[in-house]
């Protein structure tokens, strides 16, 4: 549907895909597809370190807003 919405449209699309192997792997694919004059260009990449990245940040930045709360919580009975 992607590469005939490209097609119909001569606009650019792009995909960030999940391919989950049968032994449990993980492997993220970023697919671009540009139409030209003969049909569709199309490009893969493997982005699954970059993704692996964004969720280590997405934990950290949770672990902070934890951490931040309970300060926060302490510093709040300490006035009381």
């Amino acid at each position: 549907r992607l590469y005939e919405h490209a097609i119909t449209t001569c606009q650019p699309v792009s995909l960030e895909h999940c391919y989950q192997w049968d032994d449990g792997r993980e492997h993220w694919i970023d697919m671009r597809a540009y139409p030209v004059p003969d049909g569709l260009a199309i490009f893969y990449r493997d982005i699954t370190d970059r993704k692996r990245a964004e969720q280590n940040l997405v934990a950290l930045n949770e672990k902070i807003v934890s951490s931040a709360a309970e300060q926060a919580a302490i510093l709040g009975q300490l006035t009381e």
